[in-house]
C-alpha cells in the first residue's frame, strides 16, 4: 500500500515582527519564534513605562502589552534668595535661567 497525502511539515511557531514604540526601539535579537523575547528600551529623555520585555507565546502572540515611552518631566525650581527663577518648560530639554535682583549677582 501506499500513504496517501504530503508529509507534514514542523514550522516554528513565529509571533511576527513588533513596531518601536515612539521615541524608543524594540530589539528581538533571538528572532520572533517561540520563546524568544523582546527588550525594550527609550529613547534619551524618556522614560518607560509597562514592562521592558515580552516573550513569544506558543500561541503565536506577544505576551503582555507593549509598553510607551514617556518624556521625562522635572519638578519646577523653587526660587532663590535675592532672585528668581524663569523656566523654559518642566520637561526634559528645558532650561532654567536665575537671575538676581539689583545688587547681587549669581
Amino acid at each position: 500500500g501506499v500513504w496517501s497525502g504530503s508529509e507534514p511539515i514542523c514550522q516554528a511557531i513565529d509571533c511576527g515582527i513588533l513596531e518601536d514604540p515612539v521615541n524608543g526601539a524594540v530589539a528581538t535579537s533571538q528572532g520572533t519564534v517561540f520563546m524568544s523575547d523582546a527588550t525594550y528600551t527609550c529613547n534619551e529623555g524618556y522614560r518607560l513605562v509597562g514592562s521592558s520585555t515580552r516573550s513569544c507565546e506558543e500561541t503565536e502572540v506577544w505576551s503582555g502589552a507593549a509598553p510607551v515611552c514617556e518624556i521625562v518631566t522635572c519638578e519646577t525650581l523653587p526660587d532663590i534668595g535675592n532672585g528668581g527663577v524663569s523656566l523654559s518648560g518642566t520637561q526634559f530639554g528645558s532650561v532654567a535661567t536665575y537671575s538676581c535682583v539689583q545688587g547681587y549677582r549669581v
